[in-house]
């Protein structure tokens, strides 16, 4: 059953009116309004808002089974969290997509390290090669990410300054806007939350809307395991399916949700590495209703170290893939600048543009002087013709 439920305003309202000495806050004058008119207008305003409230107002969640877990997964999930100072790793992603038109498979590998007490996290991310069944071919391609200081970095938009293939990195302030499957980014702490929510956010919304209608929710438990389903009144046939285990640091192990158009499931597994709960393989599956459409993600975890100190350079743009000239577009100064650009000037290399010119075409100075040169010695071929010619003409007449 739900904890105590909290009083409705009729209930705060009548409290208020017949109980002054001890209201926390409060002083009133004993003189203003006696005992028994404050009851009387008390009675008449419950019986005037009683009649204009409907019965869904003032109505409760429809909650079955003990609740009373959810505070157990919660304090258990955050015991197992807090323990992670630093982490880092590898893993492997497969991603797979089935159309009508097309059935593809892409791999890559990823590298990863986060700091906690820094609230930073960085990734490299290597993807292979792959031909797609009309024969195309995607080369291979290395993108990355970084959020430090509350700003994320992304790496890997393409950029080409003058005559050499660039890669470029834009810093915006904040979170990144898209995390988790089927996206670039991959947030290490992702995988421990409900979609992008953390577990103590989702338990806190349950619980704040203990006294609402819109609400249901059933538990039940099995063992160390707990199943919750989640279903919105307002919203006939969807739902979602939640379970936690408490044996591997009440994790979570599976979601469904369908709302009768998308189905998403996740199905994780976990491992222990130095005494933490942590992931071993996550799959997520999406299907659209109807449609034949499909997406699979698996992600795999391996050599993992958990409180290592991590290296002062860990968050930097050297460990993000940046390297002398590489182009950054900062909209926290609304401008562009070259990373390094006295080391790339020293490779004798041309520098690269600044990202306010990155709309010119590469090849167009090439193209210029090549122009030129051609000209020059044309030039003097076509005015000796022309000198032959008019001599011709004299000699002629």
């Amino acid at each position: 059953m739900p904890s105590q439920r909290r009083d409705t305003s009729i209930q705060i309202l009548r409290r208020w009116l017949l109980w002054d000495d001890n209201v926390a806050g409060r002083s009133r004058n004993k003189n203003c309004v006696s005992r028994q008119r404050r009851l009387h207008l008390a009675t008449l305003l419950h019986l005037i808002v009683g009649t204009l409230l409907t019965p869904e107002a003032c109505s409760f969640a429809d909650i079955h089974g003990d609740s009373a877990v959810l505070e157990q997964i919660a304090v258990t999930h955050e015991a197992n969290l807090v323990k992670i100072q630093t982490w880092q790793g590898n893993a492997r992603i497969e991603r797979r997509t089935t159309r009508a038109s097309e059935d593809s498979t892409t791999t890559a590998r990823i590298w990863f390290a986060l700091d906690r007490d820094r609230e930073a996290w960085i990734y490299r991310w290597w993807w292979e090669p792959v031909t797609r069944p009309s024969g195309n071919v995607i080369e291979q391609a290395e993108t990355g990410g970084m959020y430090v200081d509350d700003m994320w970095h992304v790496y890997g938009l393409p950029y080409v300054g003058g005559l050499h293939q660039r890669r470029g990195i834009v810093i915006t302030p904040g979170y990144p806007d898209r995390v988790g499957p089927l996206t670039g980014v991959f947030d290490p702490t992702y995988f421990f939350g409900v979609w992008n929510d953390s577990v103590q956010k989702k338990i806190r919304v349950w619980r704040d809307n203990e006294d609402s209608s819109w609400l249901k929710l059933t538990i039940r438990r099995e063992e160390t395991r707990v199943n919750i389903t989640e279903e919105n009144v307002n919203i006939p046939g969807a739902s979602v399916e939640y379970q936690f285990d408490l044996s591997n640091g009440a994790n979570v192990t599976s979601v469904t949700a369908d709302d009768g158009v998308i189905k998403e499931h996740w199905d994780n597994s976990w491992q222990k590495v130095d005494e933490v709960w942590v992931p071993r393989e996550a799959i997520y599956l999406r299907k659209k209703h109807g449609s034949g459409e499909e997406w699979r993600e698996v992600i795999a975890w391996s050599e993992m170290a958990l409180n290592i100190p991590l290296p002062e350079k860990t968050f930097t743009l050297d460990s993000l893939g940046a390297d002398p000239g590489t182009i950054i577009s900062d909209y926290r100064l609304g401008k562009g600048s070259v990373y390094k650009e006295n080391e790339y000037k020293e490779l004798n290399q041309p520098a690269p543009m600044p990202t306010e010119k990155l709309k010119a075409r590469p090849g167009v100075r090439f193209g210029r002087r090549l122009l030129i040169i051609i000209n020059m010695i044309l030039l003097p071929v076509v005015l000796a013709g022309i000198i032959w010619m008019l001599h011709r003409k004299r000699k002629s007449q």
